[in-house]
Order: structure tokens, then sequence, then C-alpha cells
């Protein structure tokens, strides 16, 4: 028996019997051929490339699955020229689209989640440590500035926190409103190299004021001054005198 080798082009046409070759087909039909090669029975068993409605293609990348599933429904599971690869963990994409361009989508032992909202990021980076990043139905936005949290908490409840062009800051000490309001509205509340304060205030000396009182009185009733030194100061004029010094006396 002669060897015939096997078409270079894998055409499944039946060539008619000649002498000293032999092709036996065994239930044949449009989908699978015996061809017998070889003296040695050794048998090469072709069938026709599986064609069903999604295709399954492996270009120039490796589509590799060890001991975990790779999975695609209705949905596409596309490489390029990135490696698409899932370890011990689960890489699972429901209704919604799981796309990766140039960067890199890593994750570790923590989970990425993402369900009917978007989890986007651009040029920027998008990490997430011990701490948790955590957003409900409002939304945390940083443009070109960062937001950043360290070992403390930064919390906003019904109300919102914003800051503009200005900064927000508090050092050692802290800035607490309770049940009252600290507000500045048009004008400002401001303390430069000089302080705003209030000391001990002494309690009121009534017999001080009395006295102090009787003296302008008596100033009022003057007339005349030796040297001839006239004092004639209107009413009105010693009644602001005695205001201010009420005002500069201790209470």
């Amino acid at each position: 028996m002669t060897v015939k080798p096997l078409p270079s082009n894998n055409t499944w046409t039946v060539p008619r019997g000649r002498r000293g070759e032999h092709y036996v087909a065994l239930g044949y039909n449009r989908h699978v051929l015996e061809r017998i090669v070889d003296t040695s029975a050794q048998v090469t068993w072709e069938t026709d490339p599986p064609t069903s409605e999604d295709d399954l293609k492996v270009g120039g990348d490796d589509l590799s699955a060890g001991g975990d599933d790779l999975n695609a429904g209705g949905e596409n599971l596309t490489a390029g020229g990135d490696d698409l690869s899932a370890g011990g963990d689960d890489l699972n994409a429901g209704g919604d689209v799981l796309n990766v361009g140039g960067d890199d989508m890593s994750a570790g032992g923590d989970d990425l989640s993402a369900g009917g909202d978007d989890l986007n990021a651009g040029g920027d980076d998008l990490s997430a440590g011990g701490d948790d990043l955590n957003a409900g139905g409002d939304d945390l936005s940083a443009g070109g500035d960062d937001l950043s949290a360290g070992g403390d908490d930064l919390n906003a409840g019904g109300d919102d926190l914003s800051t503009g062009g200005d900064d927000l800051s508090a050092g050692e000490g802290d800035l607490i409103a309770g049940d009252y309001d600290l507000s500045a509205g048009g004008d400002d509340l401001n303390a430069d190299g000089d302080d705003l304060n209030a000391g001990d205030l002494g309690s009121p000396n009534t017999s001080d004021i009395t006295r102090l009182r009787e003296m302008v009185q008596f100033k009022r009733n003057r007339k005349h001054v030796h040297q001839n030194r006239h004092v004639n100061l209107p009413r009105e004029i010693w009644s602001i005198i005695v205001d201010i010094v009420l005002k500069l006396s201790p209470l």
C-alpha cells in the first residue's frame, strides 16, 4: 500500500479510488471522514472547523485557562496586545462591559466590583489600600486637585463639605461648632498681630462713678479760671467727655 501525503490545503473532497491507495469512509457525512494514510495503522482524524453563533479566535496571543474557568456568555471577551489574566480570583462580567486599554487593572486579595454604576479612571490613579473608598448615592469627585485621606476619616453626611480656591485647614487646634453657628457674613472677623482678648473685668464701682460725676458737675458750674482763662464748654461737649470716661472706666 502506498502512502499518500495529506493535502496542504485541507480539502474535504473524496477522490476516486486508485490502485494501491485506499480511502475508507465510515458513516461518511459532511462533517466526519476517516482517512487511512499509512500501513502502520496510523489514523488521522479530521473534522470540519467548529462553527456556532460565537467565534473563538486565538491570534498571536495566548488564551489560557488553568484550574479556573474562563466563561463568556452572550458578551464578547477580547484581549488585544495586552494580557487578560485571572489567577486564583474570579474575573466576572455580567451585563456590564469590562474594558482595559493600555493601562493595567489589577485586583489582589480585594474585590473590584462595579454594579449599575461606572468605575472609570483616566490618566489618574484610583487606588484603595487597606481603607475603604465608598460612595453611596452622593458623588465623590476630584478634579485637578488631590483628595487624600490618611489614617483619619473624611466624612460628609447629609451636608456638603466644599472648598473653593481657599484652604480649609485645622492644625493642632480644633475648629468646632456645636449647637451654635460660627458665621462671618459680608464682614470679616480678623485678628492679625494683635489679640482680641477679654481678660478680667472688675465689678462696677458706684463710688468712683459718683465722684467722677460730681467732678464733672463742678467743672460745668465753674465760670472762670485764674490767669484770665475762661472755660466755657457747651453742655453737649461735656456730655461726650463724660460718656468717654465712663466707657474707659472698669464696669
